[in-house]
């Protein structure tokens, strides 16, 4: 081990400290050969780019309203645009809505110009993460159609997604895009009430909510487990309002697939978890 170059492990340490995996910097500390080192100067030169727009698409321009941001990997120190996007390792678009008016948009960006041109900067950076909060309806913009045209681009180059739960058409269609573009590696559904329960009690990190539930939609049950089987997919995070399905319902059937057919399970860790609000009694 101690003849790897020094060229070969910096690329593997970028790939291992991206915002979600850097507590692993301890144990890479410990590492013998100034490999520990090693570890804490990618850090040191590592960075996250953060991009905040109103919407992942504005009417037939394309356009980006935003200029990305750069922080440091750990803590929170805002750093200008690094010479070499070399050094990013998580690249996070937050978008309120799927589709979004030139209207709205007070200033256009000439630096960066389109989406596709961030996208194009940012393809070889190891984690992409779209989260996107609101999906409209078809109905309320033409864009759509012309949304869906660009779509396929963007559901082949995030890699990590964060969607808010809403049980409409065009929130079925776009979680099925990113699904059949077979490339996430980590899916999150956020619960959509989630930030209605702000105004209510809260207690640590427990909402109570008078609102029950049922089992999720057809479609969402075989969605959660058509995802869960796609051999990249490492992590599945299921805070909708369905969380008390999960283990019932989802995760008891898939042990019993295991133990029946394992050779139809990929030989990867995956983790699943779900966070719900607790149904407050009357």
């Amino acid at each position: 081990m101690d003849t790897i170059s020094h060229d070969f492990v910096v690329p593997v340490m970028q790939i291992l400290f991206d915002h979600n995996t850097c507590s692993g910097l301890e144990e890479a500390e410990l590492l013998g050969y100034k490999y520990g080192d090693i570890a804490n100067e990618v850090v040191e030169n590592s960075c996250i780019c953060k991009l905040t727009i109103p919407g992942l698409y504005c009417d037939e321009l394309y356009i980006l309203p935003n200029a990305p941001s750069f922080k440091k990997l750990l803590g929170k120190e805002s750093l200008p645009h690094p010479a070499s996007m070399a050094r990013v390792v998580t690249f996070s678009v937050s978008a309120r809505e799927l589709v979004y008016r030139k209207e709205h948009v007070q200033f256009y960006n000439p630096l960066y110009g389109k989406m596709s041109r961030v996208m194009d900067l940012c393809r070889f950076v190891r984690t992409r993460e779209l989260v996107l909060e609101e999906f409209g309806s078809e109905g309320e913009a033409g864009s759509f159609t012309k949304f869906y045209e660009v779509a396929p681009d963007m559901t082949a180059f995030f890699n990590k997604v964060v969607l808010r739960y809403q049980e409409t058409d065009v929130f079925e269609k776009v979680a099925e895009m990113f699904l059949e573009a077979k490339n996430l590696e980590s899916l999150e559904f956020l619960d959509p009430h989630l930030r209605d329960l702000f105004h209510g009690y809260f207690d640590g990190d427990t909402f109570f909510t008078d609102i029950t539930w049922n089992d999720p939609p057809l479609w969402f049950q075989q969605f959660v487990k058509k995802a869960f089987h796609q051999p990249q997919l490492v992590h599945l995070d299921l805070n909708s309002p369905y969380v008390d399905w999960i283990p019932t319902d989802f995760l008891c059937p898939l042990f019993e697939d295991w133990f029946k057919n394992p050779e139809t399970f990929p030989r990867v860790t995956k983790t699943v978890t779900g966070k719900g609000p607790i149904v407050r009694e009357k």
